[in-house]
């Protein structure tokens, strides 16, 4: 497993990390010679404080961390 940092929230309540988790799956017929990954092994993991909580689409684990950070739309 391998994650960076997809990025920050800042609001008023704090700061919320947005990670992106990308799952170190075997190869299988679905996966592409370079070894790019497939959507399903992708995870977006929002941390605030010590609130951790994951995520499979971007957009719904920006719009928590933006919630949690009490940060406008």
């Amino acid at each position: 497993m391998s994650e960076y940092l997809y990025t920050t929230v800042e609001g008023p309540k704090g700061k919320a990390d947005v990670f992106e988790i990308t799952q170190d799956a075997s190869k299988d017929s679905l996966q592409s010679d370079s070894g790019s990954s497939r959507p399903w092994d992708v995870k977006y993991e929002v941390r605030f404080g010590s609130h951790k909580e994951a995520f499979w689409a971007e957009g719904e684990a920006v719009t928590v961390a933006k919630t949690m950070v009490g940060a406008p739309d």
